[in-house]
């Protein structure tokens, strides 16, 4: 028992049971700001448990065996990160509707604290990637319960709500002859976030399963694992039908695959084992499409009323997202989380569901922390991706570069990455992700490297 304690008591046991547990929404809400009267979800002030847990860990690691011990080139990612919570804090500290910024300022600094806390050279990041697609299996599940049976309970304890199929609001698939199946939201409050969070497990299993068969010099039961993992997260992909995260995966996916096999980067025997596991991945993935094609035909295809409603939305929300610039100052915005409560101040006759912040993060973040906000959190996607690109040919780096481009195809359909804690802690995994991993050259014998 002493021994575990030890084990857990170190900063890669800690990250490692924050990233399992990370797909839980427990959480305590203490405050609240209404909307057209009503409860909204962007003017809550809550706390996660997860986040208590990270900070409270992380405080006792760092006090027993000291401070994050990180490399000097990470610096400048570190100093621009800065410079985008700095501008977060003017612009909420200045913001009318105080409770959503400070709700957001909060999400923001602990997801600051994740990203520190992975750069600390001491931390093992292939066990915390471990448990991270681990820690995605059960989501599968209940996602999986969630298609079939159409509805489940809600869960205070475990942060769950109640889904339905037939109720107005949840998240559906509509079938040719009407039938309304509902989508996977797993234990995320979306699906689109665990969607998010499945191509980057995907893509994460695959950096993995190189890591596992360099080392081994060929397969082992890890990879045999990790194969069953890699068709369990694919078609629990499918089963969110979220089409932001299938393209983010096929955009990162796809750069990642012809980085490994740039010609004068990389010369060495042909990958079967990892062609493999992709292979298995593809079977997960057309399982799926199997059991849902009729609904994923109607989805992809932007057929459909419900379809052509979302698209109009979203049509919408690029036609009305300048009146929401006018008489704001531009430089720092209205303050974090204040989209939907500047858009109410406009359109102040619609429902409380009516008002959602709009579906791009570069125009969300210029609306709420400016103009100043918005190239600060530029140069620094701009430091990650170079400091990135200076791994190569390092093949765990092109991984970690295909999990950057994931997230850079969402931001430009989606506005979880920002808008909430879960989006915003994926975003620091990843860029922590885009700057260490590569780091141990000796995986760049291409005779090792699959």
């Amino acid at each position: 028992m002493k021994k575990l304690f030890n084990q857990l008591l170190t900063p890669t046991g800690i990250l490692a049971v924050f990233v399992f547990l990370l797909p839980w929404q427990t959480r305590y809400i203490f405050g609240w700001s209404e909307l057209s009267g009503a409860f909204t979800e962007f003017g809550t002030l809550s706390v996660y448990a997860t986040q208590i847990f990270l900070v409270l860990g992380l405080a006792c690691v760092y006090a027993y065996r000291g401070p994050p011990v990180v490399e000097p080139s990470y610096r400048r990612s570190i100093v621009f990160g800065a410079a985008v919570m700095a501008v977060t804090i003017v612009s909420s500290s200045l913001a009318q509707q105080s409770i959503p910024a400070l709700a957001g300022l909060i999400d923001m600094a602990v997801a600051a604290i994740v990203f520190i806390a992975l750069l600390d050279k001491r931390v093992k990041l292939v066990w915390v990637m471990s448990a991270f697609v681990v820690g995605l299996l059960f989501p599968v599940g209940l996602g999986l319960v969630q298609v079939f049976i159409g509805e489940t309970g809600a869960s205070t304890w475990l942060g769950l709500a109640a889904r339905d199929a037939q109720r107005l609001g949840d998240a559906v698939l509509v079938l040719f002859e009407g039938e309304r199946v509902l989508r996977a939201y797993g234990t995320f409050p979306h699906p689109n976030i665990f969607g998010g969070y499945l191509a980057v497990g995907l893509l994460t299993t695959l950096g993995l399963r190189s890591r596992y068969y360099a080392e081994r010099a060929g397969p082992s039961p890890a990879t045999t694992a990790l194969a069953i993992i890699a068709c369990v997260l694919g078609f629990g992909l499918l089963l969110t039908a979220s089409r932001s995260a299938l393209l983010g995966l096929l955009l990162g996916g796809g750069l990642t695959m012809l980085a490994r096999r740039w010609p004068w980067r990389w010369a060495g025997p042909s990958p079967a084992p990892t062609a493999m596991l992709i292979a298995i991945g593809v079977v997960g993935l057309a399982l799926g499409a199997s059991l849902l094609a009729p609904a994923l035909a109607s989805s992809l295809r932007g057929g459909g009323a419900l379809e052509d409603r979302s698209l109009s939305e979203r049509a919408d929300q690029y036609r009305e997202w300048p009146d929401t610039m006018e008489g704001l100052d531009w430089l720092i915005g209205s303050g974090p989380r204040s989209y939907v409560f500047t858009l109410a101040t406009i359109h102040s006759d619609r429902g409380v569901w009516e008002y959602q912040p709009i579906h791009n993060v570069p125009l969300l973040v210029l609306s709420e922390i400016g103009l100043l906000g918005l190239i600060a959190l530029i140069v620094w996607v701009v430091t990650l991706d170079y400091q990135n690109f200076a791994r190569f040919p390092n093949r765990e780096a092109a991984y970690a570069h295909g999990l950057g481009k994931v997230l850079f195809v969402i931001i430009f359909f989606d506005h979880y990455l920002w808008s909430s804690w879960a989006g915003l802690t994926l975003v620091a995994c990843v860029a922590a992700l885009m700057l260490r991993l590569g780091e141990d050259k000796s995986l760049d014998e291409t005779r090792k490297i699959v």
